[in-house]
């Protein structure tokens, strides 16, 4: 009898074991199921909310290019005024700091070229001004050559530079920046929309490949730089002048309303002109749908032919 009741137990156990087990499997499975559905409709938003994917007409594109117009506004120009102004706050390195610091409507122009406090204090300075870049919106000219400036003053500068959208010009001529000083600012200029001309001449060391990539992958984000002056020895170079032309001929046709989704990158940095390139991009895609669907009716018919 003990034993017959032992084995009994044991069923019953097993059984409510099996239950259990087969309950918490369901449950994990579940659980997964509804955590891969969240994050497809998370990417699924996510993907939406980022870029626009339908096609656009013509007058669409106009309204997105005009919004995008501000950009190309050519830079600036200084009066009297300005420039008595600016003299007056670039007297001294910490004058000019502050104003920078301050956002002073008067201070456009940042001039330390050949300063030698500034260029002795430069790790203060450049990392001051790097936080003072990413709130300022008067300063449209920042000139630091002749400062003995290298790769970790520069990274400061960057800093502020990702962020800044009123500086048009950035002087850094006869430094000592490296290749990799010189890749921070490339890096830096895959967000910024707004410098347009580049000075990096004079600094000692030609640029090698390393920053040459560096520049041609800012290129296939940032479209408003049109100008950079340096010195390279590389079969690179050709690249990226005509980078550089593309720019200026989106500038171009921005100012003369001529339709410019052809000639933006994909991962264009502003993001009414990269609703225009994903826009031209899906017709392209819409229109190799057609021709692959095409030559597949046309082989199917061929075969069908061929069986009768």
């Amino acid at each position: 009898v003990k034993k017959e009741v032992k084995k009994e137990v044991k069923k019953e156990v097993k059984k409510e074991v099996k239950k259990e087990v087969k309950t918490e499997e369901k449950k994990i499975f579940i659980e997964k199921e509804q955590a891969k559905e969240e994050k497809n409709t998370s990417n699924k938003k996510d993907s939406s909310e980022k870029v626009e994917t339908k096609t656009l007409s013509s007058s669409e594109k106009k309204e997105k290019q005009m919004k995008a117009k501000s950009l190309f506004d050519s830079p600036s120009v200084s009066t009297k005024k300005t420039d008595d102004d600016n003299k007056k706050w670039n007297k001294n390195a910490k004058s000019a700091i502050a104003a920078a610091q301050n956002n002073e409507p008067s201070f456009t122009c940042f001039d330390m070229t050949g300063n030698t406090i500034f260029s002795i204090k430069k790790v203060e300075y450049c990392a001051a001004l790097g936080k003072a870049l990413k709130s300022n919106t008067h300063l449209n000219t920042v000139k630091i050559g002749k400062c003995e400036l290298n790769k970790r003053d520069v990274a400061s500068l960057c800093e502020g530079l990702a962020h800044n959208n009123s500086v048009e010009v950035l002087d850094l001529q006869n430094n000592k920046i490296d290749n990799e000083g010189a890749s921070s600012i490339a890096k830096a200029l895959q967000t910024n929309t707004r410098l347009v001309k580049l000075n990096l001449f004079g600094q000692g060391k030609e640029f090698g490949d390393p920053c040459l990539d560096a520049f041609t992958q800012m290129f296939s984000y940032n479209v408003t730089l049109r100008k950079i002056i340096w010195r390279l020895n590389s079969r690179k170079s050709f690249a990226l002048n005509k980078l550089i032309v593309r720019n200026n001929t989106i500038k171009k046709w921005i100012i003369e309303g001529k339709d410019v989704s052809a000639l933006v990158p994909v991962n264009c940095n502003i993001k009414d002109l990269q609703v225009l390139t994903r826009s031209e991009k899906r017709e392209v895609e819409k229109k190799e749908v057609k021709m692959v669907v095409k030559q597949e009716k046309a082989e199917e018919v061929k075969k069908e032919e061929k069986a009768e």
